[in-house]
């Protein structure tokens, strides 16, 4: 049979000889079980990316297709994840809380806003 020049350069660089009839078969169940056998060990670096990425970002909007397959994933978007509390030991935590949630001050910072640092300064002008 009569090759086409496209097959017979391609045949020739990778065989030394010079039949262009010289095939290399490979057996396609080793081809498919080496490619599923990395595909599954891709899949745990998956995961670990993406769990890595899920503590970095804010919404699930900004998380790759390919990590919203992981339920987990998305699970610690969906739940605050606080992990620090900043009002720990505070009387007024919960409300301190409230009002930064609704991205208001709290009752402690409006007192610290309207107090003068004029009343604690150490002035020798007293009037």
């Amino acid at each position: 049979s009569i090759c086409k020049p496209t097959i017979r350069s391609l045949s020739s660089s990778l065989f030394p000889s010079n039949n262009p009839s010289t095939m290399v078969t490979i057996n396609a169940d080793s081809a498919n079980l080496s490619r599923r056998y990395s595909n599954m060990s891709a899949d745990d670096d998956h995961l670990a990316y993406c769990q890595g990425l899920a503590s970095k970002i804010g919404s699930i909007a900004e998380l790759p297709a390919v990590c919203q397959r992981y339920p987990d994933v998305v699970q610690s978007l969906k739940s605050p994840n606080e992990k620090v509390d900043p009002f720990a030991g505070m009387k007024s935590r919960t409300s301190a809380r409230a009002a930064r949630n609704k991205g208001q001050q709290n009752y402690a910072q409006i007192q610290r806003r309207f107090t003068s640092s004029r009343r604690f300064s150490k002035n020798s002008n007293k009037a």
